[in-house]
């Protein structure tokens, strides 16, 4: 594929992975570079929970899924204060 290619979500473009793990990177979103490295290095299924508040990140955990979590469809559950 020829990159960058224009999409309706933005431009698509290979980078380096150190490009991409940048911290003052704004060209990827604010959570990528936290578990992008957990997700290329662990081998278990992992979920990854982010909580916002004024879209910064306040809290990031992971859990283990098991193998019938992992098949699961997510379904996202806003929470109101």
């Amino acid at each position: 594929m020829d990159t960058p290619l224009s999409t309706a979500e933005g431009l698509l473009e290979w980078k380096e992975i150190d490009w991409i793990l940048d911290c003052d990177n704004r060209g990827v979103v604010s959570n990528l570079p936290k578990y992008l490295p957990i997700v290329l290095a662990e081998d278990n299924k992992l979920e990854h929970i982010f909580t916002y508040d004024n879209r910064n990140i306040i809290n990031y955990t992971t859990s283990f899924l098991k193998e019938d979590d992992a098949n699961k469809r997510y379904e996202k559950q806003l929470i109101f204060q």
